[in-house]
């Protein structure tokens, strides 16, 4: 037998306390890095106006449309297309943070997407699970849709709304 494989291999003393000491430490640098994450339940305006939404039609893969950076000045880049009345548009809603990473729905994360208050409730219907927005004209006329990314009982942040049309 070859002397290296004839003694049992024993990690030293000082190995044995450095794993548990080395994860413990890992374990402290990653809760002080996620606190600095745009994920907070406290959002400050720097936070919101670095953030993005890109709409993407799920059936292409094509990127409608985005807003970036959200904010009071947000306006979106693209459009939705015209629907025909009976049409349904499934849209992926991506929202991205400061660095330009998806932020991912699920974990206590959605989308939700609203008419606007002035927007008529008979043009458009909207269906929201999880990270997909489905959108199906009723009939003809426009609507205002703003997207929100949500998490527990509220809202995080919200995009500017973004026009549609139903023809007939």
């Amino acid at each position: 037998m070859h002397p290296i494989h004839s003694r049992p291999s024993r990690p030293r003393q000082g190995h044995r306390t450095f794993r548990p000491l080395l994860s413990l430490l890992l374990s402290g640098f990653l809760l002080v890095a996620c606190s600095d994450s745009p994920m907070n339940d406290e959002w400050d305006d720097d936070i919101i106006q670095g953030l993005a939404v890109e709409l993407l039609d799920r059936a292409t893969g094509e990127r409608l449309a985005r807003a970036d950076p959200l904010g009071s000045e947000a306006e979106w880049e693209g459009s939705l297309p015209d629907l025909e009345a009976g049409q349904e548009l499934v849209l992926d809603v991506l929202w991205f943070d400061i660095e330009g990473d998806v932020i991912p729905a699920g974990a206590g994360r959605w989308v939700d997407a609203r008419l606007t208050e002035d927007s008529g409730s008979e043009v458009l219907s909207l269906t929201t699970p999880g990270e997909t927005v489905e959108i199906l004209a009723m009939e003809a006329g426009e609507a205002q849709v703003a997207f929100y990314l949500m998490e527990g009982d509220g809202e995080l942040v919200g995009s500017p709304p973004i026009g549609l049309r139903v023809l007939d």
